[in-house]
């Protein structure tokens, strides 16, 4: 039994503030694996670039998956580049996890935001838990385009 459920927010003013919230539940009552997803991106028009990612995973029964990841990523105009990343992975001895984060934030003085997050969760065994998640921002001037692509097998 699985139930999912997202939903994204994207807000962008005439100053150019942009607010991207996502939020993802989901719920499977074989296995109990519960899993929130929280994404801030706050970009203004001085060339201010503030991140944050917040992602909690639970699983008991078969595996007691623990997965806590956080990440600021803070740029300033005068391409200061501030970022720090912070993971817990707690896993028992009945799978494997395999967990890739990649984050490519890249800025130009015209204030192009370039930024590519993938995620990679794989779980064997007990359910076989397959999530990857791809976002992709892009703002110049006016022009906002946000992608977001999200797979969960299971």
């Amino acid at each position: 039994m699985l139930m999912m459920n997202m939903m994204t927010d994207v807000m962008m003013s005439s100053y150019g503030m942009l607010m991207m919230n996502m939020m993802t539940d989901l719920m499977s009552s074989y296995g109990m694996l519960i899993m929130n997803m929280m994404t801030h991106v706050m970009m203004s028009s001085y060339g201010i670039l503030m991140m944050n990612m917040m992602t909690d995973v639970m699983m008991s029964s078969y595996g007691m998956l623990m997965m806590d990841m956080m990440t600021d990523v803070m740029m300033s105009s005068c391409d200061m580049l501030m970022m720090n990343i912070m993971t817990d992975v707690m896993m028992s001895s009945y799978g494997m996890l395999m967990m890739n984060m990649m984050t490519d934030v890249m800025m130009s003085s015209y204030y192009m935001l370039m930024m590519n997050m993938m995620t990679d969760v794989m779980k064997s065994s007990y359910g076989m838990l397959m999530m990857n998640m791809m976002t992709y921002v892009m703002s110049s001037y006016s022009l906002l385009m946000v992608n977001m692509m999200t797979d969960v097998m299971m």
